[in-house]
This record gives structure tokens, C-alpha cells and sequence, in this order.
């Protein structure tokens, strides 16, 4: 599976809630599901079944052609699981391109010696921020999300050993009502950890995957147009 270093909270273009520029619990009783680990070379007991994941070749020009008209019941509903399954890879690494793109890019030369913001408009960016994670916690697929995975009860022997640095929005709201987040960015990092470690752990076809995925792709539309308004203000203000 696809995966990608989430930024740090040290990095050299980290930025404060003050800052211009800036790129960046319902609980459930099984947060994360066991994740199966298929041998390398399986045998599949159904021919059958493992037929129907088959895929024709592409054309020259890259292209597969599937006519869904002819495919089986059986077919259909493999080929969904895989491409479903594939979204959520393409938007986890959709992710993790942005993020890269967004702190690699070079700070403003105007931005670098601006005013910082007044608190009344720090409060409003935190306040933001605690909108889009209320939107994601009421959302139903995110009861999977809303709290730590609770590796023992689930006998999940394998989970810390994948994942290093567990995260659920239940604590990302806890960090962000108590303060604990200096920047939006820390906020935007956790809630992206989060999600990641979710597509990281479960395999490609499980349905918490697909619903990782899903989720982070909302986070990001809500959290870029919160971005750009604070942007705005901060740039209005330095005109001033």
C-alpha cells in the first residue's frame, strides 16, 4: 500500500495560529477492524471467485475497456470492491502531495514580515477548525474514528507495530478544547494521521478503508476553504 511521511510539527515551514500564511466522542466498541494479512502466494478454495478480480490488459494506449453488461453478478461486485478500494489509495496519496507541495513551497516574501493577526481572528481560525471536526464526528461512517482503537479488547497483536503514532478525532477534539494545538496546521496534521492510519492498517477492500478515505477528502475541501479564508483576512490586515 501507497503511503507517505506525514510533516512533522517541527518543520522549517510550520506556522503559528498567528501566522499569514498557512498551508498546513459517539463511541464505538471496534474503531478498527483486525487487519488479515493474506499469504504472499494464496490458493484460492473458489476458482471462481479469484477469477472474477481478473482485469483485462490494458490497449496500447494505456486504456482497459470493461463493458459492464457483460460481467457476472460475481464479477461486478469484485471489480467494485477493487476500484473502490484503489479511490481510497489514490486519495490518501492525493493527500500526502499536497501536504508535501504545501511545505516545500517557498514562504512569501510579503508574508515574512507581516503583523501578526489580532487573537479575535487566531479565535475565529480555532473555531474554524472546531466546525469541520464537528462536521467529520456526525458524519456516521466516522463512529469507526471517534475513538482510540482499542488494540486489546480487539486482540489487534500486530497494530502498534504499524502504527507508530495512533490518533482518533476524539482526542484531536480534546487537544483542540484544551489548547494543546499551537497552529491549525497541528490541528490539520492530527486530523490527517488520523485517517492515514486507518488506510495504513486496513486492506484496500475493507469497508473502514473506504470510509478513511472518503472522510480525509472532506477534511481536505473543508479545511482548504478555511485555509484560504484565513489567508484572506491575514492579507487584508497587512494592507492596512
Amino acid at each position: 500500500m501507497t503511503s507517505a511521511v506525514l510533516s512533522g510539527r517541527n518543520e522549517v515551514h510550520h506556522h503559528r495560529w498567528g501566522d499569514a500564511r498557512i498551508p498546513l466522542m459517539p463511541k464505538p466498541s471496534n474503531p478498527n477492524p483486525r487487519r488479515h494479512r493474506p499469504s504472499p502466494n494464496p490458493s484460492p478454495s473458489n476458482p471462481s471467485a479469484a477469477a472474477a478480480l481478473d482485469v483485462p490488459e490494458p490497449s496500447q494506449s494505456g486504456h482497459v475497456t470493461i463493458r459492464p453488461s457483460e460481467l457476472s453478478r460475481r464479477e461486478a461486485q469484485a471489480l467494485r470492491t477493487r476500484l473502490t478500494g484503489e479511490l481510497g489509495r489514490v486519495r490518501a496519496l492525493l493527500s500526502h502531495i499536497d501536504s508535501w507541495e504545501e511545505q516545500r513551497r517557498p514562504a512569501d516574501p510579503q508574508q515574512r514580515h507581516h503583523v501578526s493577526p489580532p487573537p479575535a481572528l487566531q479565535a475565529a481560525m480555532r473555531k474554524r477548525c472546531t466546525q469541520i471536526l464537528t462536521r467529520l464526528r456526525k458524519q456516521k461512517i466516522s463512529v469507526w474514528f471517534n475513538s482510540p482503537v482499542d488494540v486489546e479488547r480487539l486482540k489487534l497483536h500486530d497494530y502498534h507495530a504499524i502504527i507508530r503514532n495512533p490518533m482518533d478525532l476524539g482526542t484531536v477534539k480534546e487537544n483542540l478544547a484544551f489548547g494543546r494545538y499551537p497552529s491549525h496546521e497541528d490541528f490539520a496534521t492530527d486530523v490527517r494521521l488520523t485517517f492515514n492510519n486507518a488506510l495504513r492498517y486496513n486492506p484496500a477492500d475493507h469497508h473502514v478503508h473506504r470510509y478513511a478515505g472518503n472522510l480525509l477528502a472532506t477534511f481536505e475541501g473543508l479545511y482548504k476553504e478555511a485555509v484560504s479564508w484565513f489567508e484572506q483576512e491575514c492579507q487584508h490586515l497587512a494592507r492596512q
